[in-house]
């Protein structure tokens, strides 16, 4: 689920994703372009649709073909209260 109001916070180019990549974010939304796609996602070899988007949490992916771009936020991004301990009395 995206941080800022279920929107994603970064969109990636499917074709440049490396697996370096999924350190540094969650992505969590695939999103294919006018021309369909194929990739294999999460271990399994898919053929997406024009204009289709697939709702999971990516955990692995490997480019095909075509136009498909992975939505999602960067690790490490607080949301929400930054209070550490201590006490808090009050809306938050």
């Amino acid at each position: 689920m995206g941080l800022h109001g279920n929107k994603s916070g970064i969109i990636r180019d499917g074709s440049t994703i490396t697996p370096a990549q999924f350190s540094a974010f969650t992505f969590y939304s695939v999103y294919v372009g006018t021309s369909g796609a194929t990739a294999t996602i999460n271990g399994v070899p898919m053929n997406l649709a024009a204009a289709s988007s697939l709702d999971v949490v990516v955990r692995t992916f490997t480019y095909g073909s075509g136009d498909i771009y992975l939505l999602g936020d960067k690790r490490n991004v607080a949301y929400g209260s930054s209070i550490i301990g201590g006490s808090f009395t009050g809306n938050q």
